[in-house]
């Protein structure tokens, strides 16, 4: 056998054309062999990569002149999916290109347009979330689309790209917003330890501070947003609540001290003019003690409800003063008036003169009495006590 292998190669070797186009023919039998049997092999031997893809048919439309395959419309296939008994399920698509878009150059790709149940009824599972759901095939549901693996591992490797760039920002922005955020768990501490305080306006002052001190700390880790701002809002509002609530008790007491106050001024008003002067003084004191225990008024009321006050009380304490004077000057209007009514009666009837005489000088007898008790009175002095301001 050896030698015949070597009698054959010596023949080729010495017939070189000969050779060359017979190992081409065969060469371009095989390969046509094998691409035949490949697209034999697609099309009629090897099953479709679906489950139970011998059950799997074609429905199409043929045209009534042409006699050609049409595609059926949309409502035909819902019709014949509702009247049919034989089939599992009915499915439709439609090829097209479509534009992508990323905000870069466009690029044109292909589509299919598909009712909500083919990839159930092919059997095909998705690798990655959801498919459509049958509120898909609503003309007024909001277009979804499903993309393929291809398209996926493209998208992921830009994506992957991108991110490898900017790992490093990412990794910045979130060192920096972790720092943001124990920056507001601080100004929350603090402004929950004020907004039990008291002292209304230190701690209104300091809350605005830290109020305008939030504002110029920076977005926090997402998630901890909402959060972080409700906790410190919570904790101004605490605050400031309860300074409304306190104000409104203090305005309505300032407003029932005022009414006191007042009350105080118009009693003080009618001892003014008096002249019972022991009993009015002693009367005048003792509202002066009761002022005393009365709370504070409005800022705005304080000064004229006092000085009304005051007025009243000093108005009484220097008739007070010269009391004696007063009783002098009404003692004197009294003998004018006796005077008057004694010139009145000297007109009188020439019958009666005797009798307008004789009761003329009784009148005057008592008249020069009650004058001499009165410089009698004069001789004792009294002390005024002063009226000290108290608000």
């Amino acid at each position: 056998m050896w030698p015949d292998f070597r009698y054959a190669a010596r023949t080729l070797i010495s017939a070189r054309l000969f050779t060359g186009v017979a190992v081409t023919c065969l060469a371009l039998s095989i390969a046509t062999n094998t691409t035949m049997f490949s697209v034999f092999d697609a099309i009629f031997w090897r099953p479709l990569p679906f489950a139970q893809s011998d059950q799997l048919v074609s429905i199409a439309g043929r045209h009534p002149e042409t006699g050609r395959r049409v595609a059926l419309s949309l409502d035909d296939v819902r019709g014949l999916a509702e009247s049919t008994q034989s089939l599992t399920g009915i499915a439709a698509y439609s090829g097209r290109t479509v534009t992508l878009t990323d905000g870069s150059e466009p690029e044109r790709i292909s589509a299919q347009l598909i009712t909500a149940n083919l990839f159930s009824t092919l059997g095909i599972p998705l690798h990655r979330g959801h498919g459509f759901e049958i509120e898909d095939d609503k003309v007024s549901a909001a277009p979804v689309a499903v993309i393929g693996e291809a398209l996926w591992r493209r998208f992921k490797t830009a994506q992957d790209a991108v991110f490898g760039r900017t790992s490093a920002h990412l990794a910045a922005q979130n060192e920096e917003r972790t720092q943001n955020l124990a920056r507001k768990q601080s100004l929350c501490e603090r402004a929950e330890a004020l907004s039990v305080s008291t002292d209304w306006v230190k701690t209104a002052t300091a809350l605005q501070a830290l109020q305008a001190e939030w504002k110029t700390v920076g977005p926090v880790s997402r998630g901890s947003e909402k959060a972080i701002w409700e906790r410190f809002r919570a904790a101004c509002d605490q605050f400031f609540s309860r300074r409304h609530d306190d104000l409104k008790k203090r305005k309505d007491e300032w407003s029932e001290n005022l009414a006191r106050k007042e009350a105080l001024c118009a009693r003080a008003e009618a001892l003014a003019s008096g002249t019972d002067w022991e009993a009015a003084a002693a009367e005048c004191k003792k509202l002066q003690v009761e002022w005393k225990q009365i709370g504070p008024v409005r800022r705005s009321k304080s000064d004229a409800v006092w000085q009304r006050f005051r007025t009243a009380c000093d108005a009484f304490f220097d008739r007070y003063k010269h009391r004696d004077q007063v009783d002098l000057q009404s003692k004197a209007a009294a003998r004018a008036e006796v005077i008057h009514d004694l010139e009145a009666l000297t007109s009188a009837e020439a019958a009666a003169d005797a009798v307008d005489e004789q009761l003329t000088r009784e009148g005057l007898h008592e008249l020069l009495g009650s004058s001499q008790d009165h410089r009698a009175q004069l001789a004792r002095t009294v002390e005024r006590r002063p009226v000290r301001e108290h608000r």
